[in-house]
């Protein structure tokens, strides 16, 4: 019988940096630009049930309307809010196939799902956390966006540099 050869192959590690721009959307567009120039969160309310979107979207998640692009369906948030859940993640089990590289446990900054002030059940941001902050997380505590200043801020999620607990 024919022994069947396998073919070797070799591994090459690279990093692959790509740049590129694509419209957001007209509501993404106006939050972020209201994040670059005013260090403020603004989020789309449903017309017809309520549901306060951040990030804004054009369609309804909840009741799948279609949502005009009118001031009073825009809603100005607070710069603080209520920590809804917080974790770490650490790069103990992770190995990247492409490169082999592992973090040897490295743990990273903590991220927390927040709800801001002003907000409802369909209002969540996913962000970074004060570092400091790492082991007193718990649902529940009221956090605040820590802004970068207004020179350094580009219109992304990274203009609010982390969010840090707050005494109320």
């Amino acid at each position: 019988m024919e022994e069947k050869t396998t073919q070797e192959y070799i591994r090459v590690p690279h990093r692959l940096t790509v740049h590129w721009k694509e419209p957001a959307g007209a509501f993404v567009n106006r939050f972020f630009l209201r994040m670059r120039d005013k260090a403020e969160l603004w989020a789309i309310k449903c017309p017809k049930c309520g549901a306060i979107l951040l990030p804004p979207e054009i369609v309804c998640g909840k009741c799948k309307i279609r949502i005009e692009d009118k001031e009073e369906n825009w809603l100005k948030l607070g710069n603080r809010g209520t920590l809804l859940l917080a974790y770490h993640v650490t790069g103990s089990r992770e190995i990247d196939p492409s490169t082999g590289w592992h973090p040897d446990g490295q743990v990273f900054g903590p991220l927390g799902f927040i709800r801001p002030d002003g907000g409802n059940e369909w209002t969540l941001l996913v962000h970074a956390m004060d570092a400091e902050d790492t082991k007193n997380l718990h649902p529940g505590m009221r956090v605040e966006a820590v802004w970068k200043p207004r020179k350094e801020r580009t219109g992304t999620m990274q203009d609010i540099k982390f969010w840090r607990t707050v005494e109320e």
